[in-house]
């Protein structure tokens, strides 16, 4: 036999009304969609993230670009040693997304 659980759940403004209007739109009780949108929610949680869903994620490579154009201004040549290096560049930051994909199951193990 299944236990169920029973939560009290206080929403404001907007929060209630979107909600609500959720819930018409697709023809469910508002319980039924807070479990639809609780669930949604959990799924999209236990996928990896996309980078670019993260505005820190784009100011950190917008910043990464600015610096690069910067250093390449500078140094002689520079423009040059930037698209020789663009191939190298773009494999050694694909190893560190792996190293940093892998570390929470490196973590995990005891």
């Amino acid at each position: 036999m299944k236990i169920s659980r029973r939560y009290q759940l206080r929403l404001s403004e907007p929060l209630s009304s979107e909600l609500e209007a959720f819930a018409r739109a697709r023809d469910l009780s508002t319980c039924a969609a807070i479990r639809v949108l609780l669930r949604q929610g959990l799924d999209r949680d236990a996928e990896p993230p996309d980078a670019f869903d993260s505005p820190a994620a784009v100011a950190g490579l917008i910043a990464a670009e600015q610096t690069l154009l910067v250093v390449a201004s500078i140094l002689p040549g520079g423009r040059n040693l930037v698209a020789e290096l663009a191939n190298e560049a773009s494999a050694a930051a694909e190893r560190r997304i792996a190293l940093i994909e892998r570390a929470p199951a490196d973590q995990a193990r005891p």
